[in-house]
């Protein structure tokens, strides 16, 4: 970071968090946090690694989620250490409803912060997902997903990688808006 002031990539950040605040200010329902690990196959010769996060999501209706996520993996791609940290928001659509075996589609955008050796990088980029949630209680959740990410739609749009894996989440309602 600049002494003294804000770069490019903090400004981004602040960008997200209000438009999740703003959107979070506009509902109020059940909020779903949960932490998961998946199997990350980067673009590129490093081979799969191991992807830890946590989400946060909010149901709009019985059809519609808005999700978020922050997730965190390390690697080696042509001999240096490489660690990936995106931060994403996705759109999701439950064509079932509200079930007990809930599957999902969905896709978003997000900020993928890379530190490569002891560069800083930072790319705008996009993922695809679909998945099954089971919901065994109306406050506990585990779910498988399948993800496609491209973390550079900018200047690699052609060089993507998969990520497979599960989490569990719990679900609370909550008031989200402040002016209700």
């Amino acid at each position: 970071m600049k002494k003294g002031g804000f770069v490019k990539s903090d400004k981004r950040l602040w960008c997200v968090a209000i438009l999740l605040f703003t959107v979070g200010n506009l509902y109020s329902g059940n909020v779903s946090v949960g932490g998961r690990v998946s199997l990350y196959d980067p673009p590129g010769e490093a081979g799969p690694t191991l992807m830890i996060g946590v989400d946060a999501g909010v149901r709009f209706n019985d059809y519609f989620e808005g999700a978020a996520s922050i997730e965190w993996t390390q690697y080696k791609e042509n001999g240096k250490d490489v660690t990936l940290i995106p931060i994403t928001a996705d759109l999701v659509a439950h064509p079932l409803g509200i079930s007990l075996f809930d599957p999902f589609f969905g896709a978003g955008a997000g900020y993928y912060y890379k530190l490569v050796g002891n560069e800083n990088q930072s790319s705008l980029g996009i993922q695809l997902k679909f998945g099954l949630h089971w919901k065994p209680t109306s406050g506990t959740g585990l779910d498988f997903t399948v993800q496609y990410r491209i973390p550079d739609i900018i200047n690699k749009p052609k060089e993507g990688g998969w990520s497979i894996g599960g989490g569990a989440s719990g679900t609370v309602g909550v008031n989200l808006s402040l002016w209700r």
